[in-house]
């Protein structure tokens, strides 16, 4: 996760999410096209094949990849890093800036010169179509390389 820096001042309570539509698709059908492309389909309902194609059948989904495909269907995504994670305005440093209510998208290292994408939300961490509870030892074990807030009006 990159350090960014402290003019970065965000409200994150502006990225709650109160509804957030899921597309799921068929794990075992599409569980070899790619974590990038199921993630991208999980949130756009795009087809994981054609999301594919898009990327010119290339099997590393790149940050630049994702966050284009995101906005282009209209989702807002926001960078987190470790000061804009930090910058608060008072002195609870307990509180979490991200929440549960929050849409985040990872990139997280699994081996070496190896990431992979999941869609975080409500306590649940989405891999090619399935769901695992998310605990701190992901977290160590599976080092964030980037992460987003994603955000939809439609979400609200």
């Amino acid at each position: 996760m990159e350090t960014g820096n402290y003019n970065d001042y965000r409200k994150w309570s502006k990225y709650i999410v109160t509804k957030f539509p899921m597309y799921l698709f068929d794990r075992d059908l599409y569980e070899t096209v790619g974590c990038g492309a199921n993630a991208l389909a999980m949130l756009t309902g795009d087809n994981p094949w054609l999301i594919r194609e898009n990327n010119l059948y290339n099997d590393n989904y790149s940050d630049e990849f994702m966050l284009k495909y995101l906005r282009r269907h209209k989702i807002k995504c926001i960078k987190l890093t470790k000061c804009n994670l930090t910058n608060r305005k008072n002195d609870n440093v307990i509180a979490c800036n991200i929440t549960n209510k929050h849409v985040v998208l990872m990139s997280q290292l699994i081996k070496k010169a190896e990431a992979t994408w999941v869609v975080n939300f409500a306590g649940l961490s989405w891999h090619n179509f399935s769901a695992a509870t998310v605990s701190y030892l992901d977290m160590i074990s599976h080092p964030v390389v980037s992460a987003y807030v994603l955000f939809s009006p439609d979400w609200k």
